[in-house]
């Protein structure tokens, strides 16, 4: 189970970087990928087809399991941003997933060039483990800030049993 465990993270973190950004006029000015100390998680990028208007979304999965035992636990985050004006626009984006004081999250910059759009999606996932039976909530955030703001947050619970 270990081992399986191992290679999962490894091959997430690998995938990280395999899809790109969707759009046109764009560039993206930083990326960063924060977490709590020993945690253990990431983001998957996701193809996206969606057709470009400006929304936030994520939601986050319930998840179960038992007193030591790693659980995985899941979100889904998406956002477009369009940018209608005759000017450059740089807006901030975040992914996070977090549970009883631990979280994975990653916040990149973006310039949106006049008439750009930019659409992105991405699965996020934290692996927890707890002593003792109980429940914990699991928040997934999704949110923008630039020009124009918006953000999505979306709750789910963790049950050891």
């Amino acid at each position: 189970m270990k081992f399986k465990f191992v290679i999962s993270a490894l091959i997430a973190s690998m995938s990280m970087n395999a899809f790109a950004l969707e759009g046109k006029g764009f560039k993206i000015l930083s990326e960063t990928i924060e977490s709590s100390p020993g945690a253990i998680g990431g983001f998957i990028q996701q193809s996206s087809s969606s057709k470009p208007y400006v929304y936030t979304w994520s939601l986050a999965h319930n998840a179960d399991g038992h007193p030591h035992q790693n659980v995985r636990l899941w979100g889904n985050h998406s956002f477009n941003v369009n940018n209608y004006t005759k000017e450059k626009q740089i807006y901030t984006y975040k992914y996070e997933i977090t549970c009883d004081g631990q979280y994975f999250r990653k916040i990149d910059k973006v310039q949106v060039a006049p008439g750009g759009f930019l659409t992105d999606s991405a699965d996020s996932f934290l692996y927890t483990s707890h002593s003792r039976a109980g429940s914990w909530t699991i928040n997934v955030i999704t949110d923008v800030t630039g020009e124009s703001s918006n953000n999505h947050s979306s709750n789910g619970t963790l049950r050891i049993n």
